[in-house]
């Protein structure tokens, strides 16, 4: 019951504090913030990989609206989703852009040899490709320390960071009496530029970059953000929190 009760509270506190919940609101307001930000970021971090997937006509969407409406959960292996839930948890919902960049990177040499059909196929089957002699969970705390070397501009957190627009359905449920209105808080202040030279417009085939995972090679020394954590604050590994 203990357990469940901590699971409870810690769901509410991602989407409330989170504001996970703006992920599933009428027209996602947050998913639309969200995408625009990872165009961003991407163009900078990693623009030969950008420039491949607008080469093949794959839009980002293809993969992160799966990745980022639930949190990696349904398509990546599970020891990868944990860790990535870890850092999440601890450093708040905007974490969610550099992870996916970071995993980006540590996939881009194989990305950059498929074509749309590979790539579209890779990404959809990514949990199911789980394989033994893999270890998912180091490759998910090497893409956690890369990710912090993905900084993202204030520019960009102080549109993450804006209040979502309260709409007419919102006010409607709140007071049914009152007439319809415009929306307040508008995103039409700022410009998300969702349009994209890519598009999508073919079916997947086999294909996987797993075997590129598998020969990447772990530092014995890299240690998981909790571990890491630990020794910052002068507690040895062997503390229980």
């Amino acid at each position: 019951p203990e357990t469940e009760e901590e699971t409870f509270w810690m769901f509410f506190s991602l989407m409330e504090c989170s504001h996970l919940n703006g992920f599933y609101r009428r027209q996602f307001p947050l998913l639309q913030r969200y995408l625009w930000a990872f165009e961003e970021l991407i163009s900078s971090t990693l623009p030969d990989l950008q420039q491949h997937f607008c080469k093949e006509n794959l839009q980002h969407t293809v993969y992160l609206h799966q990745w980022f409406l639930t949190l990696f959960i349904s398509s990546l292996p599970l020891p990868m989703v944990l860790v990535f839930w870890d850092a999440i948890i601890c450093g708040g919902l905007q974490e969610i852009l550099p992870i996916s960049l970071s995993v980006l990177q540590l996939l881009k040499a194989t990305l950059l040899k498929m074509k749309f059909e590979e790539i579209v196929s890779f990404f959809k089957t990514m949990r199911s490709q789980q394989q033994e002699d893999c270890d998912f969970e180091s490759i998910a705390r090497i893409a956690v320390l890369g990710s912090d070397s993905i900084s993202i501009p204030d520019h960009i957190l102080e549109v993450l960071r804006r209040p979502l627009p309260l709409r007419t359905d919102d006010l409607m449920e709140r007071t049914p009496q009152s007439p319809p209105r415009r929306r307040m808080d508008s995103d039409e202040d700022f410009a998300l530029s969702m349009t994209s030279p890519c598009s999508t417009g073919a079916t997947s085939s086999e294909g996987s970059a797993w075997d590129y995972l598998r020969q990447i090679r772990i530092n014995p020394g890299v240690l998981s953000w909790w571990e890491d954590t630990k020794l910052g604050l002068g507690l040895g590994p062997e503390t229980s929190w």
